[in-house]
């Protein structure tokens, strides 16, 4: 099974998979994670990931224009992906799940959200 993290912070992120099961299934070459940085796809001199929500309220959200942008460069890479987007709102994830991903030939990419969420422009496009 072949993973790819996007994540604002990919180096904080891959310290979890040096442990417990996820370092043995790697180990076994049953599991393989590549680790892609959100800010390489940043918009500016600044390279700026996040926007206030549109329509006002607290806090910041990840702007859609990167994680387009890098999930292009991802397919690019790899060829086919699966897109999987943690979210409160999603379905719960249970064995059933983990079987259907482990059964996956696409890449699976785990685009991982920062301060109030992701854009819901990037689950709807």
């Amino acid at each position: 099974m072949k993973c790819v993290i996007l994540s604002l912070f990919p180096d904080a992120v891959a310290a979890y998979f040096d442990y417990s099961m996820m370092k043995r299934a790697r180990e076994k070459s049953l599991l393989t994670i590549d680790f892609c940085s959100l800010r390489d796809f940043g918009m500016g001199k600044h390279r700026v990931t996040d926007d206030v929500p549109y329509g006002g309220g607290a806090g910041m959200v990840l702007k859609p224009d990167p994680i387009f942008f890098a999930l292009d460069a991802i397919t690019q890479k790899y060829g086919e992906i699966r897109v999987i987007m943690p979210s409160p709102q999603g379905i719960v994830f249970r064995q059933e799940k983990a079987l259907d991903f482990s059964q996956e030939h696409r890449v699976i990419v785990f685009v991982c959200g920062r301060y109030e969420g992701i854009d819901a422009r990037v689950s709807e496009g």
